[in-house]
């Protein structure tokens, strides 16, 4: 659908043939883009013995920043499940900035755009800036709302937990203030090594896929953040949370 071996694979996959090789959108945007049209033959099609209302979308690392996005991208996404995704994902582009600026050896937006074509060259303007961008990632887990949102993190620098941690607790508050915090659950548990699922997480996974993808999210959830990473979200900002309709 679209190429990410490198930063210089923007412009080749379907994707792209479709468009034209001269669109800006990145690599993730595409593979949205891709399982939209997966989902359109989905709801067009019968004999497949799937139920197109109970899709949920996952993906570890880099398929992690892909699965985060397509179910930002697409509301008929009744569960996303971003595992160990990071930089470009869960973890906030800001914060990362601040963590590598204090010596951690994280990944930032400066780092991102050199490394593959996840995001749309336009992004290039802001990598080294983050503080001109007119949002941050804690807003792509509000994207989601009010659907099912279970985003799993490990204790990995490069992958950032404090920023993982404080972005996706910010962007919690926006499930809270909308009246469904228990719809959106963050779990970062260390100790293993990358994308290797721990078995202490087993259980909110499970509540999460049986709430959303068998129950059909109906019932109040009990909402889930846990993470060997502690913050002070104040740091990060200091608005008083309003309770929205």
């Amino acid at each position: 659908m679209a190429a990410q071996q490198n930063s210089a694979s923007h412009g080749t996959g379907l994707f792209f043939n479709l468009y034209g090789k001269s669109m800006n959108t990145g690599a993730t945007t595409a593979w949205g883009w891709g399982v939209s049209r997966l989902i359109d033959a989905l709801e067009s099609t019968t004999g497949h013995n799937i139920d197109p209302t109970r899709l949920g979308v996952s993906g570890c690392s880099r398929n992690g920043k892909g699965a985060f996005i397509v179910g930002a991208l697409d509301q008929r996404i009744a569960l996303t499940i971003p595992q160990e995704s990071g930089s470009g994902g869960a973890a906030c582009w800001r914060i990362s900035d601040d963590e590598k600026t204090a010596g951690k050896n994280i990944q930032t937006a400066g780092e991102i755009v050199g490394e593959n074509a996840w995001f749309g060259t336009p992004f290039n303007t802001y990598a080294k800036a983050t503080s001109t961008l007119p949002l941050d990632h804690h807003m792509l887990a509000g994207l989601v709302y009010p659907r099912g949102l279970f985003v799993i993190e490990n204790d990995i620098d490069w992958l950032g937990p404090v920023s993982t941690t404080a972005c996706q607790e910010i962007g919690q508050t926006i499930y809270g203030a909308l009246g469904v915090p228990g719809n959106f659950g963050f779990s970062l548990v260390g100790g293993h090594s990358h994308c290797a699922f721990p078995s202490a997480e087993t259980t909110d996974l499970d509540t999460y896929i049986t709430h959303f993808l068998i129950n059909n999210g109906t019932g109040d959830i009990k909402q889930v953040q846990t993470s060997s990473a502690k913050v002070t979200l104040s740091t990060y900002y200091s608005w008083t949370v309003p309770t929205l309709s």
